[in-house]
């Protein structure tokens, strides 16, 4: 007995869509077994310094305002495989104060896709894209620790988050009046 075109269409369409499935699954798991490796990177800093600054918010209260130049040197092809869409990079300051014990600022991002001819990034003099504010007076005379993360967006897959390349500097302990 011969079956109906629908039952032919759906067994068909069932059949292709497990397929896929499977496919997929197999493809998340060989992104897993390649996600092990990270790039070299080489984080620079110089001349920090900290100034007081007024809060926009109610109130108006002084906070410092940390500012500082740094560079970023790193080759990305070590991540960048068939199944990355994109890398968001960003660069996060973090340190310590008596009333936090960690605080974290994100002072600098990046998109990187897959289609750019160069994964490596080699930028001198990069300036602050993010204000790096300390809601109080914490920054002065306190070491901070520069990294560069980044978000792995795959095209198939979960989203994963990593960090490398540490660096820790220290803001003067005096104000200044310069910005």
């Amino acid at each position: 007995m011969m079956h109906s075109s629908l039952m032919r269409m759906n067994a068909t369409l069932s059949y292709g869509i497990s397929i896929v499935g499977m496919m997929t699954i197999v493809c998340i798991f060989s992104t897993y077994l390649m996600s092990g490796q990270s790039p070299v990177v080489t984080l620079n800093v110089w001349d920090p310094f900290v100034h007081r600054s007024r809060s926009y918010h109610a109130g108006h209260n002084l906070l410092d305002r940390g500012q500082f130049t740094f560079s970023l040197t790193t080759d990305l092809s070590p991540i960048m495989h068939w199944n990355t869409k994109q890398l968001f990079l960003y660069v996060v300051a973090e340190y310590q104060t008596s009333e936090e014990d960690v605080n974290q600022v994100v002072v600098w991002d990046k998109i990187v896709t897959r289609n750019v001819d160069s994964h490596t990034i080699d930028e001198r003099n990069i300036q602050l894209k993010y204000p790096f504010y300390d809601e109080g007076n914490g920054l002065r005379d306190n070491n901070v620790t520069l990294s560069l993360h980044w978000n792995h967006v795959p095209l198939v897959g979960g989203l994963s988050r990593h960090n490398t390349g540490h660096i820790v500097f220290e803001f003067p302990n005096y104000y200044t009046t310069r910005f």
